[in-house]
């Protein structure tokens, strides 16, 4: 069911257009992300969306209701910004708390609701500190739980883990993903972080210049994207034309432009067993680069740069300036136009 419309949306800043007639739809309850370069309107978008900016032309709707032109306190939005928006004179307790007092909730049951809150988000422990004795993941905790602990009919997330360090990062949005299920709460999650977007998202819009260049899940987002921007902004697809992918292949096909994932590349030492469904060919190693777990194996093929990535094995340790062989299967290699 739809919780979450936006018809025609159109918002300029003086002359100059940030989004333009954008038309999508949320269902209750979902995760989605809006993913894109900086610049591109998502954060406009979101901040259309809670009330903070007005639209030029179009229409929102939250639950069924239109609030194209309410005022951010009659939308009923919970959102968590990038810099958190703490209070440092107050504890977490307090600061979890202060929407509740705004709506007069009586003592009892805002102590109540705040307790929940900081246990849902683990930081329990820290109800009487002060938010300059917390660490970064353990203000996006508070900031998040405030947010929640006003029962928003939609969360909204702009960028809100950008400024913690990878390890902190990749645990919290974990548990955010955690809590989302838990609450049910359809939430709106902006960022231009592809691995968080994958990670996090039930589906994925992919913004581009105001506009929304690719919608769906994350696997058909990554797996399947319909044109150069998605293809060039997800992963590190190998980007071909017609004639570079023959050049390449000696093989016949249809379209013009192609996009390979590096995973689906098989570099050998010497060719594999070719069952007529695969493309083959030479290249030379240019360099390896280790990702941890994967190599990042760079190739030049008749003057062409191609990626390929490996599991990080003893045997995929190619010396640079080796030939090696090339293998990909026909039907991992996807046209985009």
């Amino acid at each position: 069911m739809s919780y979450l419309t936006v018809k025609g949306l159109t918002k300029s800043f003086k002359d100059k257009r940030i989004i333009e007639n954008l038309d999508f739809t949320i269902d209750d309850g979902e995760f989605i992300t809006l993913l894109g370069p900086s610049g591109c309107g998502k954060s406009t978008l979101l901040r259309c969306i809670a009330g903070l900016e007005q639209i030029d032309y179009g229409e929102i709707y939250i639950d069924g209701k239109e609030v194209s032109r309410e005022g951010p306190k009659r939308r009923g939005i919970g959102m968590v910004f990038q810099s958190y928006a703490l209070f440092p004179n107050m504890t977490v307790r307090e600061n979890i708390g202060f929407g509740l007092k705004m709506k007069r909730l009586n003592e009892s049951e805002r102590r109540k609701k705040v307790d929940r809150m900081m246990e849902l988000v683990e930081i329990t422990d820290k109800a009487e500190s002060h938010i300059r004795e917390l660490s970064g993941g353990q203000q996006q905790r508070v900031a998040l739980a405030r947010s929640l602990a006003v029962e928003p009919k939609i969360l909204l997330l702009d960028e809100p883990l950008s400024a913690l360090d990878a390890k902190v990062r990749k645990n919290l949005r974990l548990q955010l993903r955690n809590i989302q299920k838990q609450l049910k709460i359809t939430t709106v999650f902006v960022t231009h972080d592809q691995e968080e977007a994958l990670t996090l998202s039930d589906r994925i819009l992919v913004f581009d210049k105001g506009g929304i260049s690719q919608m769906g899940t994350p696997a058909e987002i990554y797996s399947l994207p319909k044109n150069e921007f998605v293809a060039g902004f997800i992963g590190n697809y190998n980007i071909l034309t017609l004639e570079e992918l023959v050049e390449i292949s000696g093989a016949r096909f249809d379209g013009e432009l192609f996009a390979i994932r590096p995973e689906v590349i098989s570099v050998y030492e010497e060719m594999a067993q070719n069952d007529g469904n695969d493309i083959e060919f030479r290249g030379i190693v240019e360099d390896i680069v280790v990702l941890g777990s994967i190599l990042r194996c760079y190739l030049k093929v008749k003057n062409r740069k191609i990626i390929a990535d490996m599991l990080n094995r003893k045997d995929n340790y190619f010396e640079k300036g080796k030939e090696v062989k090339v293998l990909i299967s026909k039907k991992e290699i996807s046209r985009i136009r």
